[in-house]
């Protein structure tokens, strides 16, 4: 079972595959509400990441990363918006996952 473990890493800086996305589901059922609050709304993040670059010029990697890891679209909640106001959702669904009590 072991080579079906993930590393946190490739969670968080990866493109998951569907059956790697599926073993995370299935480890998630006995996982504590706290562990599926964690890895799901990293999950999230990081695929909100991947649709908001889908939507930007091709750039090398360092402007890339200058823009996610450390730039303007860091945080959970910048991503939220960007992702709103570039039309991946609608405004129910950006009030929903806005991170703001």
């Amino acid at each position: 079972m072991a080579s079906q473990t993930l590393s946190w890493n490739k969670i968080i800086k990866k493109p998951l595959t569907q059956k790697e996305i599926s073993s995370i589901y299935t480890a998630l059922a006995e996982a504590s509400d706290q562990t599926v609050a964690l890895v799901l709304g990293t999950m999230l993040e990081r695929l909100l990441e991947y649709a908001i670059a889908s939507r930007m010029v091709q750039m090398k990697h360092r402007a890339y990363r200058g823009i996610f890891d450390g730039g303007f679209l860091q945080g959970f909640e910048a991503k939220t918006k960007i992702g709103y106001a570039l039309g991946l959702y609608g405004l129910r669904t950006w009030e929903e996952i806005d991170s703001r009590p």
